[in-house]
């Protein structure tokens, strides 16, 4: 019989943080070397365990998701470089500051949309059986 392992509040934010982190739960699970059946004993007896780890989880979510959206419409960033130089008077390091932009990103475009507006985005899969155990998928395809 397996040893009966409790959750101790240590290990609860260790658990948290690493939520923070966006690690998901099998990561979580393995990190901290417990069984698939004590991890889910875990989340029925602690009952607020599962909603503070998708709390924790919600400012890394934000952040990637402001990143995507940023890839998706484009942006400019300052790209600064420095050499040294050398010249009659020594050497001289040149800084230079160039402003750089970054294209639209149209796999991130799709990605968003798909997934925030899948009735306007996401291609309609229809499945048909044959009734032979051949099964055929149809995408039809925005026009």
């Amino acid at each position: 019989m397996a040893k009966k392992r409790p959750l101790t509040e240590k290990t609860r934010q260790r658990i948290l943080e690493a939520a923070a982190k966006g690690s998901t739960d099998v990561e979580i699970r393995k990190a901290l070397k417990v069984s698939t059946t004590i991890w889910y004993r875990w989340l029925s007896e602690d009952g607020d365990l599962s909603d503070d780890m998708h709390d924790a989880r919600l400012p890394a979510l934000a952040e990637i998701e402001a990143a995507l959206y940023k890839r998706a419409i484009g942006y400019s960033y300052v790209e600064t470089t420095a050499e040294s130089r050398d010249t009659p008077q020594g050497e001289v390091t040149v800084v230079k500051n160039v402003t750089k932009q970054l294209a639209p990103d149209v796999t991130a475009q799709q990605f968003i949309l798909q997934n925030r507006r899948p009735d306007r985005w996401r291609p309609p899969i229809k499945i048909e059986d044959d009734g032979g155990g051949k099964v055929a998928y149809l995408v039809k395809l925005p026009e």
